[in-house]
């Protein structure tokens, strides 16, 4: 799958756009994100200073010496030259294999503080805004119903739970 046009990708892409990137239909402004950022070091798959590399994770058991540039992850040839991916799979049940291989070899992942997963819906994967904590799902309600205010997490001794009480 390639990008799906110059319209769309001028439309949510950001500071990525900006930068003259490769567009991300599942991550569209990795730069806002941190998975990339600027900076002078070669890619280690096209062996090219491009200005940014990548600053995630790449599931790979190669030794890899240096960054890669988003262009070499837009493309899929640093997944395929280093047998890797940027994100787990886990969570994208449902999805076509050309869906899965964009979003796990071709999108740029993030960092999270715990293992990330990759959602979904309609059999389609998610476009990955950036993160989201109370302050930003409060500005948009419908985005979750069921965490309204206030929001409180609870953990009990079998389950883990939001709650809206």
């Amino acid at each position: 799958m390639g990008s799906p046009g110059p319209a769309r990708e001028a439309a949510g892409a950001g500071a990525t756009a900006d930068a003259g990137l490769p567009f991300f239909r599942y991550h569209p402004d990795p730069v806002a994100t941190g998975s990339v950022r600027a900076s002078t070091r070669t890619c280690a798959c096209c062996e090219r200073a491009r200005g940014w590399v990548y600053t995630a994770t790449f599931y790979t058991a190669q030794e890899i010496d240096g960054p890669l540039c988003p262009w070499c992850i837009a493309d899929g040839s640093a997944a395929a030259r280093f047998t890797g991916e940027f994100t787990d799979s886990y969570g994208l049940d449902g999805v076509s294999r050309p869906v899965l291989h964009e979003v796990t070899r071709r999108t740029p992942g993030f960092s999270a503080w715990q293992d990330p997963h990759w959602l979904t819906h309609c059999e389609d994967a998610a476009a990955f805004p950036g993160e989201a904590g109370y302050r930003e799902l409060a500005r948009h309600p419908e985005a979750s119903p069921s965490c309204g205010p206030p929001c409180v997490w609870t953990a009990g001794t079998t389950k883990t739970s939001w709650s809206t009480s």
